[in-house]
């Protein structure tokens, strides 16, 4: 059996003082409340992922970004699912209004990227696109 996913973009927005901007949601396949990074399906196949990234990450938090890194591209499960995650680092951020999906319970959580790679080092962040992005915009920010 293969799930067949239309895809998604995910974002590490970075402030100019190191923290990251992740948004706290439960999940109702595992049960459990997770901390990630904001992203989003895309709206239809062959969508831009930049242009689906800029979405989520204003509409899940209200940021918007004017510097932006594409840092990968993940296939998440290839054992049953082609779903493919474009994951990117968003820095310069401007603060706004944010307008989360009707069936999103969102909290936002700010997190100094050092203490997030920690955080995931001792296994407190299970999110797999999370973790993927967090370690990758973290190289990316402290080379």
């Amino acid at each position: 059996e293969v799930a067949r996913h239309v895809g998604a973009s995910a974002v590490v927005p970075v402030d100019g003082e190191g923290n990251v901007y992740l948004v706290k949601q439960f999940r109702a396949p595992i049960d459990q409340v997770l901390l990630e990074i904001p992203a989003g399906k895309l709206d239809f196949k062959g969508e831009d992922r930049l242009e689906a990234a800029r979405r989520e990450l204003q509409e899940e938090t209200g940021l918007t970004a004017r510097s932006w890194t594409h840092l990968s591209d993940i296939v998440t499960t290839p054992g049953f699912s082609d779903e493919l995650i474009s994951l990117y680092l968003a820095r310069d951020l401007e603060a706004g209004e944010s307008h989360p999906d009707e069936d999103e319970f969102l909290n936002l959580v700010k997190v100094p990227l050092a203490e997030l790679v920690s955080m995931i080092a001792r296994g407190e962040v299970t999110d797999a696109k999370t973790i993927c992005a967090v370690l990758l915009a973290e190289k990316a920010v402290n080379g």
